[in-house]
């Protein structure tokens, strides 16, 4: 196993713990809480980028937009814009990518994301892949089929998330 993919991913688990209910859950004024992307993607680079250590060889970026990225556009043939990545700036040392989603999406967006995912990793030389679903139930089950995606569901606020690596038989 790959040292800075387990450091990443052991910070990962640690910083998901650390989501707090109020960015997991938006409670808004007299109206139902509900699942909000952005607060909880934000939260998660804040904890993120609290826990991995200070020399780490790879820089994480929160939806770093790729359009117009010339090179991105041959690999990817279209703009794809993921909720995270993390890799060596100026280079093509990649080596993960992260889509999030709450638990109370749609199937379509569950699909999409995860043929985001294999596109970066098929076609831009990530080497890693992240589906992480947040919120209690699942709308929709999700199968990758491919052992460099990793699922994560985080169902409750700073509890351990279950994790789901695909084996391919």
């Amino acid at each position: 196993m790959n040292k800075d993919w387990k450091i990443f991913f052991d910070s990962l688990l640690d910083s998901i713990k650390n989501i707090d209910e109020k960015y997991f859950l938006v409670k808004r004024f007299e109206d139902i809480p509900v699942y909000r992307e952005r607060a909880y993607c934000y939260e998660l680079y804040h904890q993120l980028r609290s826990i991995l250590p200070k020399q780490f060889p790879y820089t994480l970026h929160g939806e770093l937009d790729k359009r117009g990225h010339r090179i991105m556009k041959e690999k990817l043939g279209k703009d794809r814009i993921p909720d995270f990545i993390l890799h060596r700036p100026n280079s093509e040392d990649n080596l993960v990518v992260i889509e999030v989603k709450p638990s109370d999406c749609s199937e379509d967006e569950v699909l999409d994301d995860i043929d985001k995912l294999k596109e970066f990793i098929n076609n831009a030389d990530y080497k890693y892949g992240i589906f992480l679903r947040f919120g209690k139930d699942l709308a929709v089950s999700v199968i990758s089929h491919d052992e460099r995606i990793v699922l994560i569901h985080h169902k409750e606020p700073q509890c351990e998330p279950i994790v789901t690596i695909y084996e391919s038989k």
